[in-house]
């Protein structure tokens, strides 16, 4: 049995079947030539999407720290970084943690009214500098097209997170916690391959920054540039970095709170 790969068009063939929400058996297939792994056409989506949360998801807060600690650094070290747009950012949190901290960012989601981010979500008219997708990617049906909807807002960065095949044992992959069955929303998992046809197919280029974290920058980056961003990347340094940001004061609560007022 075999499918074509909805990133590269290229056949892609059966490798495992999954129970799906606990209910339904779902076929896998790899791609021949950018090796991503894709669901069959998925049918059970309204079901998976009652909640824009994951049942299972106990690690959402920790991962909006760190994702906190990650652009307040990166801002740092690349340019232009003045406008973000956290696209897929569901409730808004952590588009309201940025903004605490003076980070001119608005949230974007169609399936969360953004409670965190009430009178910050961003229309189809902004131009960020930065678009963030964090854990969201995988969950697109169909990556070529799915990817437009990022690629619209023509931003110089796009910052994203996932779990890449590259970094799991072959014989691992079936059961490996990140296919998340249970849940029904990730349907596509990506290969650096993968995601450098899509960034070369948008005229970008493609750095993986540690095992998760992508980066999809309009220039070059230099190769001492990068090993310092792949440095700063790595979880430790990441929550020592918050331990020290959380001791400094978080104006853009009164400066919002003055602006909206």
């Amino acid at each position: 049995m075999s499918t074509l790969c909805r990133v590269c068009n290229n056949e892609s063939s059966k490798i495992f079947s999954k129970k799906v929400l606990k209910k339904y058996n779902v076929d896998y297939f790899k791609c021949s030539y950018c090796y991503g792994i894709q669901t069959e056409e998925p049918f059970w989506l309204e079901e998976a999407y009652k909640s824009h949360l994951v049942e299972l998801d106990f690690g959402v807060i920790r991962r909006n720290i760190d994702n906190l600690s990650k652009i307040h650094c990166l801002k740092r070290f690349l340019t232009p970084m003045n406008i973000f747009l956290d696209y897929g950012g569901g409730d808004g949190l952590l588009c309201r943690m940025l903004r605490d901290y003076e980070i001119d960012c608005y949230n974007y989601d169609k399936y969360s009214d953004s409670p965190y981010a009430q009178q910050f979500i961003a229309d189809d008219d902004i131009k960020p500098d930065v678009v963030t997708a964090f854990e969201v990617i995988e969950h697109f049906q169909n990556p070529q097209d799915d990817f437009k909807n990022i690629l619209k807002f023509d931003s110089e960065y796009i910052l994203m997170t996932t779990s890449l095949i590259d970094f799991i044992p072959e014989n691992q992959i079936e059961d490996w916690w990140y296919v998340a069955e249970d849940g029904g929303q990730h349907l596509f998992l990506y290969t650096q391959k993968s995601l450098e046809i899509i960034a070369a197919q948008n005229n970008y280029h493609c750095y993986i920054l540690h095992i998760n974290n992508i980066l999809f920058s309009r220039h070059k980056i230099s190769k001492l540039k990068l090993l310092f961003l792949k440095l700063l990347n790595r979880s430790k340094i990441l929550r020592i970095y918050y331990s020290i940001l959380s001791l400094t004061p978080a104006n853009g609560v009164w400066k919002d709170y003055a602006d909206k007022k």
